[in-house]
């Protein structure tokens, strides 16, 4: 059997096949631009996520991350992580804030309406201010930039448009179109649960009836900026993120050992199937921001070198590489 850490058994094993990355160093290095000049502005704070978004809650459907990562535009799941990472702040400051006649409608509306949002809950639509917590505006080429998409103006923005159709229908943002101006997006709680979004490292202030101690929600993760200011998410394939995320979530409830998602787990709970998850793998251990780890199935029967465990350990330190200099060293390896 082979040994951990074995690039070899990754290259010759039957059900495992080389990784070959098609990646435009050059766009890369533009998302790696545009990603600087943003976290500067959010002070390089890290992304926090749901494990909910990633592992589905007790008597949920598949997990909005494994839905997300399916979708027919590669984009979409990494959009929702953009806009999870810049959108946690809580608005504006009114003070200097000055209302469009738009916005000035937009209030007068809220003031006979019975909720604070005039909201379309078919097609996720809403009227936003620009003050409303969780709220982001930014020109969708500049999304596109972000992502390292191709022609960021027309066919790159596009794209863009389409994912964030798709994330206000699935009930993860609130989308404003503005009349034609940059769209406004406010996140919705990332477990597609309908829920207004609270950001999970936030401590809830005690109640008067309440004498705890205010307490942050546990149960997330977090990454660092790194992923975006280096490239990562324009670099990885939704499919690659998919499972990184999935790891992270796995490595957390045993941090000490690799993490190993069996097949009904896998499905079940994490909503990914066997092919998309090992492809993803594979991907992540070419770009060693996971260590790959196997040892034989617990079987009697399986013995021979097809019938391996594959686990994982996740290496955020690793994200603070550049992408692009991996690509230029002769490697390969790869999942199937």
């Amino acid at each position: 059997m082979p040994g951990k850490d074995s690039w070899q058994y990754l290259q010759t094993g039957r059900r495992l096949r080389q990784f070959k990355p098609k990646v435009d160093t050059d766009l890369v290095h533009r998302a790696v631009d545009s990603a600087r000049g943003l976290a500067e502005h959010l002070g390089n704070r890290q992304l926090q996520v749901r494990k909910s978004f990633v592992r589905r809650a007790p008597n949920r459907a598949r997990p909005p991350a494994a839905v997300l990562s399916s979708s027919r535009s590669e984009v979409t799941l990494k959009l929702e992580l953009v806009l999870l990472w810049i959108s946690a702040g809580t608005g504006k400051n009114p003070k200097y804030w000055k209302p469009t006649s738009r916005d000035r409608r937009i209030l007068e509306d809220r003031s006979h309406a019975d909720t604070p949002i005039v909201e379309d809950d078919e097609a996720g639509r809403a009227l936003l201010l620009p003050t409303d917590p969780h709220v982001a505006q930014f020109p969708l080429r500049d999304y596109a930039k972000l992502l390292g998409l191709p022609d960021p103006k027309v066919a790159g923005a596009a794209r863009i448009r389409r994912s964030l159709d798709e994330l206000a229908t699935r009930r993860l943002i609130w989308l404003d179109r503005t009349n034609g101006a940059s769209p406004r997006t406010q996140l919705r709680r990332e477990d597609g649960s309908d829920a207004d979004y609270k950001l999970p490292g936030k401590k809830e202030r005690a109640t008067a009836n309440s004498t705890a101690s205010p307490k942050a929600e546990g149960n997330y993760f977090s990454l660092p900026a790194t992923f975006f200011t280096n490239g990562w998410a324009a670099t990885l394939t939704a499919r690659g993120v998919s499972a990184f995320l999935a790891l992270l979530v796995q490595s957390d409830f045993d941090p000490d050992r690799p993490a190993f998602i069996s097949p009904s787990i896998r499905e079940d709970w994490f909503g990914l199937w066997a092919d998309s998850f090992l492809r993803g793998a594979g991907e992540l251990a070419y770009y060693q921001i996971v260590r790959h780890h196997t040892a034989p199935v617990q079987r009697e029967w399986s013995t021979s070198r097809e019938h391996v465990r594959h686990a994982f350990v996740p290496q955020l330190d690793a994200l603070t590489q550049d992408p692009t200099t991996l690509l230029a060293s002769p490697r390969s390896s790869g999942l199937r």
